[in-house]
């Protein structure tokens, strides 16, 4: 992957990382729909507002298709990684979820041909073990069965969204118009669900500013996994976008005082190692 590239998947995480955060805060106090469903409908107000301004050209039909169904795996993703972490043994849940959802592509990008350098490979074997090591919980605990089997779908969730992405991008969807329909149809996806539930009926108006800004690093968290892909495969874009746990300990260091553990620097420090090696040529 080019300099760039990396540079783009660092946002991603970066970004998402902040998303985590965020979510993690808002799901305390409502359900993880009624994170979801909100948080998508600001993601997509945006998007529009964007498409207004840069006029993006309407890309094929099949681009659009691959959008679509990440949308839909999307919001798997989210809702059964936010029923996870109510669970309890949180750093479990977040290790399996990125693990699976960072290895599942590369997986498939070994299978069809993505041609890695050793410092590639390297690389992403580093970055799965700072995931590892970032969330790993202070103490012993253990993740329940219903857990585990929420964590692992929703990082089955995250891989589909970065494969059908990614095929959008190399379909030729470009970055905005896919976003778009990422959101028209995860909400299509989601809002019957959430009606089912009760709607957002309980969410605090409080909240509204953080879903706000919840909306926004979503959004951008997907721009850029996008400008990612187009500069290298969708497996390296994967794991390089799935340090966002780093950038979630990091933002509960600093805003919430958490206290970091030995193996969360150690993590961390093994995640920018794993990233310069994957940007050397």
């Amino acid at each position: 992957m080019t300099p760039a590239g990396v540079g783009y998947g660092l946002v991603t995480a970066a970004s998402w990382g902040s998303s985590d955060f965020l979510g993690g805060t808002v799901s305390r106090r409502t359900t993880p729909l009624a994170t979801v469903v909100p948080s998508q409908a600001v993601g997509l107000g945006i998007i529009a507002l964007v498409l207004v301004v840069v006029r993006e050209p309407l890309p094929p039909l099949a681009a659009l298709a691959f959008a679509a169904i990440a949308g839909c795996a999307g919001i798997v993703a989210l809702t059964t990684l936010y029923m996870a972490l109510t669970t309890g043994a949180m750093g479990l849940v977040a290790s399996i979820a990125a693990l699976v959802g960072a290895g599942v592509p590369v997986l498939v990008g070994a299978v069809f041909g993505d041609q890695l350098t050793t410092l590639d490979v390297a690389g992403i074997v580093l970055a799965l073990v700072a995931i590892v090591l970032v969330t790993r919980p202070a103490e012993a605990s253990v993740l329940s069965r219903p857990g585990l089997l929420l964590a692992v779908a929703s990082g089955i969730g995250a891989s589909g969204f970065y494969l059908a992405m990614g095929a959008s991008e190399h379909a030729g969807g470009g970055t905005w118009w896919p976003l778009a329909m990422s959101h028209i149809s995860g909400l299509a996806f989601a809002i019957p669900l959430l009606a089912r539930n009760g709607g957002l009926a309980w969410i605090p108006r409080n909240l509204i500013p953080t879903m706000l800004a919840l909306g926004v690093t979503d959004v951008g968290g997907a721009a850029f996994f996008l400008l990612a892909v187009n500069q290298g495969s969708v497996g390296i874009a994967a794991v390089v976008g799935s340090q966002h746990p780093a950038a979630t300990t990091i933002l509960a260091r600093v805003i919430t005082k958490e206290h970091l553990g030995s193996s969360q620097v150690a993590g961390i420090v093994l995640a920018l190692i794993a990233i310069a090696l994957i940007a050397l040529p």
